[in-house]
């Protein structure tokens, strides 16, 4: 799996990530940072201390040509692993997350796995009592349900096969939401996609992070994205 985490300003963030990485019970992967040159932190300072923790990992720099998109691109790009994550730096995946989630892909012989998370303003991973169940959908199924809210739009919530991407161009585009149109192209795209009703990842909501910040600005690259998914 390659685990690609772009990061601007995210020093605060750096050794949590790396621990909640390493209590993943998965054993292969590697990890790529793409750094946003205009961060003014000690983000790369503190990858620098983390990469020695983990098993295979290294960063890049983004000359700050772009934003999220443009810098998941890049790992893209530079990266070979079958399976592809896209985890953001300030965020909380589940121990299982990597787990769970490539065990469904194998069972399923999906394109995109995606996931129910929680969201919260605190780090703390909720316990999940109930059973919880696997919807297995073609194509057209996954996008109907996309679009009524069922299943999640966010490029955090889910893993998908490199060849998906590489074979079809699936790469995002620059701005805000990202996501949007990159998760739709990839449903229109997959032979299979598996959802898990159970939460396997925490989104952490706090006064920092993208979607609590330009929520005017954000609104507006919403309602363009979808409208040129309509067009």
């Amino acid at each position: 799996v390659s685990i690609i985490v772009p990061v601007l300003n995210g020093g605060p963030y750096i050794a949590g990530l790396a621990d909640a990485i390493l209590t993943q019970q998965y054993p292969d992967y590697e990890v790529c940072f793409v750094v946003d040159s205009r961060t003014e932190d000690d983000t790369v300072e503190r990858i620098e201390e983390s990469i020695p923790r983990l098993m295979s990992a290294r960063y890049v720099m983004n000359d700050g040509a772009g934003l999220l998109g443009i810098s998941r691109n890049i790992a893209l790009d530079i990266t070979d692993g079958g399976i592809v994550w896209f985890l953001d730096v300030d965020d909380l995946p589940y121990p299982d997350f990597l787990r769970s989630m490539v065990a469904t892909m194998d069972a399923t012989d999906a394109d995109v796995v995606l996931c129910n998370y929680v969201i919260s303003d605190r780090k703390e991973i909720p316990a999940i009592e109930r059973d919880f169940s696997v919807r297995v959908m073609n194509s057209g199924e996954a996008l109907e349900q996309r679009c009524q809210e069922r299943i999640p739009v966010t490029s955090w919530a889910k893993i998908q096969t490199r060849a998906l991407l590489d074979d079809n161009g699936i790469r995002f585009g620059d701005g805000l939401c990202e996501d949007i149109e990159f998760t739709y192209k990839e449903l229109a795209c997959a032979g299979r996609v598996a959802y898990d009703e159970r939460p396997h990842y925490l989104y952490y909501r706090h006064e920092g992070s993208v979607c609590s910040t330009e929520d005017d600005a954000r609104g507006i690259a919403e309602v363009e994205a979808y409208g040129r998914l309509m067009g």
